[in-house]
């Protein structure tokens, strides 16, 4: 055997076969992992990014100078952008389907608003699954179904959490008939009464990719976010959501991508919200 050509074969083979893996996977998969694959399937704007958690827990707001606190701030800024005509926002925030971290977002955005001073409150719109109750402590029974069904008065539902300017309703007990109560009237004056009260309204909703619900809501809001999550939601789940933006049924939609882990290939992202300098800069306040 001719050792030089062996060696060089194995070197070919070696690079060809990966790279032509890598190339049908890409080709042939649905999965979101560049922007270009959101710029081709979608005219939504994209408002900001989210960096990759390590933390178990889903409020990760706790250190003032971290990257994914930085990040937060920065989606924070782009939102106050958003709807400048009015001092006080509705924001909802939801997904296609679980798992691309709707209820994360909705958490951490509220508390990061809640630092910088706004008087805040996070609303778990999420009747048929809800989970905010898990990640706060002390979280009662009684919350929002039950205040729609008329078992729980206004008061009794806003619940206090250990940020100064957050408050939280959670979803309180499932109900049999989620989207009939979220498009009832109370739903609607409850939300009007909130707005006169707090200086943003964070609502985390169901997926709309499953459920109408989320829908209801985003048609009160200010502001909707909608959550993509970096090498995880498909191309085909933006269906549903280009569907409602294009024939007008929800208006002011920006995506936010979320889990993003860095690449090379994400270089262009920076484009988005974050004046082309990666993170930006850490603000000195300590309330920011």
């Amino acid at each position: 055997p001719k050792k030089k050509l062996s060696y060089l074969l194995a070197i070919i083979f070696g690079f060809m076969i990966p790279v032509t893996v890598m190339f049908l996977r890409n080709f042939f998969s649905d999965t979101i992992y560049t922007p270009s694959d959101i710029k081709k399937a979608t005219r939504i704007p994209i408002l900001g990014l989210i960096g990759h958690s390590e933390k178990s827990s889903n409020m990760v707001i706790t250190a003032t100078k971290s990257v994914i606190a930085e990040s937060f701030r920065a989606l924070r800024t782009n939102l106050q952008y958003l709807s400048a005509s009015k001092n006080k926002k509705i924001i909802t925030i939801t997904s296609s389907v679980g798992g691309e971290g709707k209820t994360f977002t909705a958490m951490n955005l509220a508390a990061i608003f809640a630092l910088a001073g706004h008087k805040t409150i996070l609303v778990g719109g999420d009747l048929r699954k809800p989970r905010l109750h898990e990640d706060f402590k002390n979280a009662k029974g009684k919350g929002l179904s039950s205040y729609l069904i008329s078992k729980a008065k206004f008061s009794e539902i806003i619940q206090k959490t250990d940020m100064e300017s957050l408050d939280l309703i959670t979803a309180g007990p499932i109900p049999p008939n989620p989207a009939e109560l979220l498009d009832s009237e109370k739903m609607k004056g409850l939300i009007k009464d909130l707005n006169k009260k707090y200086d943003y309204v964070i609502i985390d909703t169901p997926p709309i990719g499953l459920v109408t619900d989320g829908v209801i809501l985003m048609q009160n809001a200010d502001i909707n976010l909608y959550i993509i999550r970096h090498n995880y939601s498909t191309v085909k789940s933006l269906n549903i959501i280009n569907s409602l933006y294009n024939d007008k049924q929800v208006q002011n939609v920006h995506i936010v991508i979320n889990d993003f882990q860095l690449s090379s290939s994400y270089g262009d992202i920076y484009g988005y919200g974050y004046g082309g300098h990666g993170y930006g800069y850490y603000e000195e306040e300590e309330d920011n």
